[in-house]
């Protein structure tokens, strides 16, 4: 019967021998329709008809990521939520580790997706035997590499905390990042907010003050108790060119300043990080941002009306 109910849904209906050519090259993820099945053979006989049989692109429950990138994904189409697997090709020594670069963000955002992460070779082990569907967590990646660093068990902390319903790592957090000349980031802009979002955090294009002695989870979880590791409930992330506003650094506003890096940073280790961090010692100081001063500005806008 389950197969009479595959056929009513929108997935399309391929060969086992397309899941091996993607085995050998996750590109051919793409080329699908070569593999395609479209005759239907019941009580010894088979029916040919393409246009009764759906033929809409597959959406699978695994997706495949080569080299810290996704195949066969497409932005607005498919919806990262409803994937139970990422399947990934290490490309480190060790078998449990997933490397992350910051120019493939996607890999990103499925940290902080339910799925789980597990390496390509449990496809291998399904095409061997169908009941390796259920051993997959034999071939969960457990740890991050970053920048040639290893984070031991964070992506177990992170699936672990999504599955039991906990607070993700930025929930009580509300993130401004601020505008800057660096391309990348121009572009990227929308995946981190993404990011930040599937993390637990909110986001606003202007800062939004905190709420004074509001400490949000996972600083109170860490309990960081240290004064330069204090960070408020709404943080600015700035750049190097970035420019403040004077009223944002007033201290009754409760807003903290810290680098683009803090952010990635507690992603890749799963837990905040204290504003003075050895890993944020390249980040720029905020007391050496330009400012704005609103008086100032005031003024000189009605100097300039005349």
């Amino acid at each position: 019967m389950l197969a009479f109910e595959i056929l009513s849904k929108s997935g399309m209906i391929v060969s086992l021998d397309w899941l091996v050519g993607c085995l050998d090259d996750p590109t051919q993820v793409d080329s699908d329709w070569k593999f395609i099945m479209t005759g239907i053979q019941f009580e010894n006989k088979t029916h040919y008809d393409t246009k009764s049989i759906p033929m809409r692109r597959i959406e699978t429950t695994w997706l495949v990521i080569s080299n810290s990138d996704f195949h066969s994904y497409r932005p607005g189409y498919h919806n990262l939520n409803d994937f139970t697997h990422f399947a990934a090709i290490p490309n480190t020594p060790a078998s449990n580790v997933l490397s992350l670069d910051l120019s493939k963000l996607l890999v990103f955002e499925a940290l902080a997706k339910p799925g789980m992460i597990v390496s390509l070779d449990w496809l291998d082990a399904c095409l061997d035997d169908p009941a390796a569907v259920d051993l997959d967590w034999k071939f969960a990646l457990t740890d991050v590499c970053f920048e040639n660093n290893t984070y031991a068990n964070a992506i177990t902390r992170m699936k672990r905390d999504l599955h039991r319903k906990r607070p993700p790592l930025f929930y009580g957090f509300n993130f401004t990042i601020l505008p800057t000349t660096n391309r990348r980031m121009q572009a990227t802009r929308e995946f981190w907010n993404r990011i930040i979002e599937g993390f637990g955090g909110t986001c606003s294009m202007s800062p939004i003050p905190g709420e004074a002695g509001k400490i949000p989870y996972h600083l109170v979880k860490r309990n960081l108790k240290v004064p330069s590791a204090s960070i408020d409930s709404s943080v600015v992330l700035y750049f190097n060119d970035s420019v403040l506003h004077e009223k944002w650094t007033f201290a009754n506003n409760c807003i903290s300043f810290l680098g683009m890096g803090w952010l990635v940073e507690c992603i890749v280790r799963y837990r905040l990080i204290p504003s003075d961090h050895p890993s944020l010692k390249y980040e720029a100081d905020p007391q050496y941002l330009p400012v704005i001063f609103e008086k100032f500005a005031a003024d000189m806008e009605e100097n300039s009306r005349g």
